[in-house]
């Protein structure tokens, strides 16, 4: 399993870096990350607010950077395995799917994660403890469900499900090197799947990373699952600066504070033709104004 995961990873990386290089180099997002470093090869769990349906697919520019695209796993909605060719390299690079409903979930994912134990192989798994992705309507039922409960109420997030996130825990946690709370924020708005492929949103993604030592977590459901809610009204502090069009995170970091670190391009025979593409689309919009002017 270990050297077939090896392999998978190979391939599949440089496919999903072409995912990056089309944010970064043609649709032009600038991503600025600020807050802890996350060390190569590390075995860690990330648990990140879920703002919009592609916050997912910006963890890959964190992941290609730190040569870990291949190993990057996330517990993602099941509907989504589905998907045309995305689905089958989901199935591949074993990401969770999940129902939402923790009797028919639990047995699965404690499976999944089984397989995830052996510590020679790097492990980026990713949670979002929201559950879903933000709006306004899904934010109105979590305000009231707070209220009614006593709960803290809040503007940016959702209210956390701690089952899977203690579940991740107690399964992995004597193999997994730390827990990472990463904080996502977009530039004037979220924007939805078909801007990120068209290029149209966002012109800036600010990614906030904070490290947290195991042993600053509660081993217990019952107090795992306090911590995750009492954690909540530090994110949503973060989540609403970031999503300001006019301010940036700005906290003490220990590296790569508000740094829009440089990627390079994939090499590989798809990115090359979508560059040698941008230049000929940028040559013949050129030569359009240029005719245009001389009319």
């Amino acid at each position: 399993m270990h050297y077939s995961r090896k392999v998978t990873a190979f391939f599949f990386s440089s496919w999903l870096a072409l995912w990056p290089f089309l944010f970064e180099k043609i649709n032009k997002t600038k991503v600025i990350f600020s807050g802890d470093d996350v060390p190569a090869r590390e075995r860690v769990l990330f648990i990140c607010n879920h703002r919009t349906e592609v916050d997912w697919m910006y963890l890959w520019d964190l992941a290609l950077r730190k040569d870990c695209l291949g190993y990057i796993k996330y517990i993602l909605k099941s509907s989504l395995m589905k998907l045309p060719v995305f689905g089958w390299a989901f199935h591949i690079l074993e990401f969770i799917p999940v129902e939402r409903n923790w009797e028919v979930d639990e047995a699965n994912m404690r499976q999944m994660l089984s397989k995830f134990k052996d510590p020679r192989d790097p492990l980026w798994l990713v949670l979002f403890p929201e559950g879903t992705d933000f709006n306004d309507q899904k934010c109105l039922r979590s305000q009231k469900y707070a209220a009614e409960n006593g709960l803290p109420v809040l503007k940016n997030l959702l209210l956390p499900k701690s089952k899977g996130f203690h579940a991740c825990l107690e399964d992995l946690r004597s193999t997994l090197d730390a827990v990472y709370d990463v904080t996502i924020g977009y530039k004037h708005r979220c924007p939805s799947f078909l801007d990120n492929v068209f290029g149209v949103d966002p012109s800036e993604v600010h990614i906030h990373i904070r490290r947290i030592t195991l042993d600053d977590i509660p081993m217990s459901e019952r107090e795992g699952a306090a911590w995750l809610m009492d954690h909540n009204p530090n994110v949503e502090v973060r989540v609403g600066r970031s999503n300001s069009p006019f301010h940036v995170v700005t906290v003490h970091v220990k590296s790569h504070a508000g740094e829009s670190i440089p990627l390079k391009s994939p090499k590989t025979p798809i990115a090359t033709l979508l560059v040698r593409l941008k230049n000929k689309k940028i040559k013949a919009r050129e030569k359009w104004a240029y005719s245009s002017q001389a009319n």
